[in-house]
């Protein structure tokens, strides 16, 4: 069939079965190009213009446009001038773009794009399908748009196969790696970004979002918001960002990192490192040797399963070590490290802490620094049992300052006044037993331990 022109007045143009040229010219043309591969400009006036089968070229030209491109075919569509609507039924087009103005892109259905970015003209988008990518590469950045207002959803891509980039809008997203190595960044809105197979980068936006790395070795990133964030399989390194994040390794070797907020972080299966950030934070390694470290806030931090090293670090401090034989650092702050099962060793560091050896053979570790000579304000040890096999450990401390080199304690029945002693005293009627040492000869306690029992010199070191 030849060309089809219509004139200066509104036309109403169909196109036929076969491949057909059609040209608005001026009006408000209504077109519609019927079966075939067809080609169609509206030209000046706001026209309608629907392909319908076959594969179909849409310009809208001057004026304010609406094109509409069912997904028979592979149509190309462009907006021109003006301010446009491309509505996506379906398919996959292969040319993309709003042109000038303020234009909108709809769709509905199941539709699959190459690429997507700023340079296609949309301001606003509205999806209530899936937007799929291509077996290949994908670029799909929707950030640059605004979602249609009049709804209340944002996109949903899924990248398939290829090494993907992804980037939401403003509104709740639901977007997806597929295989390949992806780099998907949420928009505003609560969103939901699944990385599936490959090693994939995963951002976070503003709001509260879900991100799943799935397969492989994953970096995640929650950014802002207060997010869920799952490593899934590999060995995966997951920030949370602002806000109150959760965050789970789950299988792998994992590093997770709170920042700043209230924290939840579970290492789950492997050899995990977690570190808090700012916030009061809780940790949990889960099974596997881990390294766990609390923040400057008040923290929980337990080791799990695994022989493991839980390190309080600032702030006054629940510090756990679980099953295994694990090393337990309190540091500053008025902390309480617990052992739990296995030979532990437990550092409570400065401030007054209670330390709970739990089963096994546990030695309690003292440095310069970590005790008060003030029995209100210094260490207990809570649950000392030497037919266990624990242990007290002052040989980190010189016992007289008053001579040079590192010397050891010696226990005496009564101070003499003399540096490097040890008095030991036994209240019966609390079941308890205080340590005091006396390192410079003054006359005056340096530092005390108080110990829940019935303890003699017999088990310090």
């Amino acid at each position: 069939m030849g060309a089809i022109y219509g004139d200066n007045d509104d036309n109403l143009i169909f196109g036929g079965a076969g491949d057909d040229k059609v040209y608005g010219q001026g009006g408000s043309d209504e077109i519609y190009g019927d079966d075939g591969n067809d080609y169609i400009v509206g030209g000046d006036g706001d026209d309608y213009l629907a392909g319908e089968g076959g594969d179909d070229t849409l310009l809208g030209g001057a004026g304010n446009d609406i094109l509409v491109s069912c997904g028979c075919g592979v149509d190309k569509l462009d907006g021109g001038a003006g301010d446009d609507v491309v509505v996506l039924l379906d398919g996959a087009p292969s040319l993309l773009r709003g042109g000038d103005g303020n234009d909108t892109l709809l769709i509905s259905g199941f539709v699959t794009l190459s690429s997507f970015g700023s340079g296609n003209g949309f301001e606003q988008i509205s999806a209530v399908g899936l937007i799929y990518g291509t077996g290949g590469n994908n670029t799909l950045d929707f950030s640059a748009v605004v979602p249609f207002q009049t709804y209340n959803f944002g996109v949903y891509v899924d990248g398939l196969e290829g090494d993907d980039r992804i980037s939401g809008t403003l509104r709740d997203d639901l977007l997806l790696g597929g295989d390949g190595n992806d780099r998907i960044n949420a928009g505003a809105g609560l969103d939901n970004l699944l990385g599936e197979d490959g090693n994939d980068v995963l951002h976070g936006g503003g709001d509260a979002d879900i991100i799943d790395g799935g397969a492989g070795q994953d970096a995640l990133y929650g950014d802002a918001g207060n997010d869920e964030i799952d490593g899934g399989e590999d060995n995966d390194s997951i920030d949370g960002g602002d806000g109150s994040d959760v965050l789970y390794g789950w299988l792998g070797d994992d590093k997770l990192i709170g920042g700043l907020g209230n924290d939840k972080l579970y290492g789950e299966d492997g050899n995990d490192v977690l570190i808090a950030g700012g916030g009061a934070d809780s940790l949990d390694g889960g099974v596997g040797d881990d390294y766990v470290v609390g923040g400057e806030e008040n923290d929980t931090v337990l080791g799990g399963d695994g022989a493991d090293v839980v390190d309080g670090a600032g702030g006054a401090d629940t510090v756990k070590g679980g099953l295994g034989s694990d090393y337990l650092y309190g540091r500053a702050g008025n902390d309480i490290l617990v052992g739990e099962a296995g030979d532990d060793f437990l550092v409570g560091g400065a401030g007054k802490d209670s330390l709970t050896g739990g089963n096994g053979a546990d030695m309690f570790v003292f440095y310069a620094g970590d005790l008060d000579a003030n029995v209100a304000n210094t260490d207990l040890v809570t649950d000392f049992k030497a037919a266990q096999g624990d242990r007290l450990d002052f040989s980190n401390i010189d016992a007289d300052t008053t001579v040079g080199g590192d010397q050891a304690f010696v226990m005496v029945g009564a101070f003499s006044k003399g540096a490097g002693e040890v008095v030991r005293s036994y209240d019966g009627g609390i079941n308890r037993t205080v340590f005091r040492f006396f390192t410079d000869g003054d006359g005056v306690a340096d530092f005390a331990l108080v110990v829940n029992g019935n303890v003699t010199s017999g088990w310090l070191l």
